[in-house]
C-alpha cells in the first residue's frame, strides 16, 4: 500500500482575493498614454509575480502526487506487460490464420468470377454471332425480294441499288448492335463475395486493418496541380485531403523573417501579422 502524504492545506481564500483585486485593476484599465502603459505593463509584471506565487503553494503537493502516481503506474507496469506481451503473441497466431483464411476466401471468389466471366464472354459472343447471322439472313431475304420487284417491273434499276443499300445499312446497324450488346453483357456480370469461413468470437474484434505508406509525395503534390490547373474540381478535392501545409513551419519562418511584407511575398496563401 502507498503511503499519501501529499498536503493540500492551500490559502485559496488569500490566492483568490489577490486574483480578484488584479483582475479588477486589469480589466479596469484603459492604455491611451505613456502613464497607462506603464500602468499595463506593472499588471503585467504582477501577474507573473502571482501566477508564481501559486505555484510556489501548490507546486509541492502536485510533485507528491506526480510521485504517488508514477509509483502506481510502475507497479501496474509490472503485472501488465507480460499479459500484454502475450496477448499480442497469441493475437498475431489468430491473426495469421484469419489473414490465410481470408486470402483463400478472395482466390476463390476471383476464380468463380473468372469462371462467370469466361461463361458470360462466351455467351455474349455466341448471342452476337446468332444477331449477325439472322441480320445477314434478313438481308438475303430482302435482296431477293428487291431483285424479284425489279424483275417484275414493280421497281426500277435505281430504286432497287437504293433499297439494297438500305438493306445493308440496316444489317450493318444490327452487327453494330449486336458488338454493343456483347460488351455490355460482358460487363454486367454480377461479382460474387465469398465470406471466409473465420467463426465469431463474443467480445473480441476480427477485422482487417489496411495501411499506406507514402513512396513519393511529389506525385501527389504534381496530381494536385494538374487537376488545378485542368480545373478538374472534383479531383483536386479529392487530393486535397492528402496535401498538409505544415503551420509551425510557416510560423518559424515568420519569427525568422520579422517582416511580415516580406514574407507574405514569399509564401502564397499566407496571412502574415505581428503584435506587441
Amino acid at each position: 500500500m502507498v503511503e499519501q502524504n501529499v498536503s493540500l492545506a492551500v490559502n485559496t481564500q488569500q490566492i483568490e482575493s489577490n486574483l480578484a483585486q488584479l483582475m479588477k485593476r486589469s480589466q479596469a484599465l484603459v492604455v491611451r498614454d505613456q502613464n497607462t502603459f506603464v500602468e499595463a505593463r506593472t499588471i503585467q509584471k504582477d501577474l507573473d509575480a502571482y501566477i508564481k506565487s501559486v505555484g510556489f503553494e501548490l507546486d509541492e503537493g502536485i510533485a507528491k502526487a506526480k510521485g504517488t502516481l508514477d509509483h502506481l503506474k510502475d507497479q501496474k507496469e509490472k503485472f501488465v506487460a507480460p499479459a500484454r506481451a502475450q496477448k499480442d503473441a497469441i493475437r498475431q497466431k489468430a491473426d495469421d490464420w484469419s489473414a490465410e483464411e481470408k486470402r483463400k476466401a478472395a482466390a476463390e471468389a476471383e476464380r468463380i468470377n473468372a469462371e462467370n466471366r469466361r461463361l458470360a464472354a462466351i455467351k455474349a459472343e455466341e448471342e452476337k454471332k446468332a444477331a449477325e447471322a439472322r441480320a445477314e439472313e434478313e438481308r438475303k431475304a430482302r435482296a431477293k425480294e428487291i431483285e424479284a420487284a425489279r424483275k417484275a417491273g414493280d421497281v426500277g434499276k435505281r430504286e432497287a441499288e437504293r433499297l439494297k443499300k438500305e438493306s445493308e445499312a440496316e444489317a450493318q446497324r444490327q452487327r453494330e448492335q449486336a458488338a454493343r450488346d456483347a460488351e455490355l453483357a460482358k460487363s454486367q456480370v454480377q461479382e460474387v463475395r465469398v465470406a471466409p469461413a473465420i467463426p465469431k468470437v463474443a467480445g473480441v474484434k476480427d477485422q482487417t486493418y489496411y495501411f499506406a505508406e507514402i513512396t513519393n509525395p511529389s506525385a501527389i503534390l504534381f496530381a494536385y496541380d494538374k487537376a488545378i490547373r485542368e480545373g478538374d474540381n472534383e479531383r483536386a478535392a479529392f487530393l486535397s485531403r492528402f496535401v498538409m501545409v505544415d503551420e509551425k513551419e510557416v510560423g518559424a519562418f515568420a519569427r525568422q523573417t520579422k517582416n511580415n511584407e516580406k514574407a507574405a511575398a514569399q509564401v502564397p496563401g499566407v496571412r502574415f501579422w505581428s503584435k506587441g
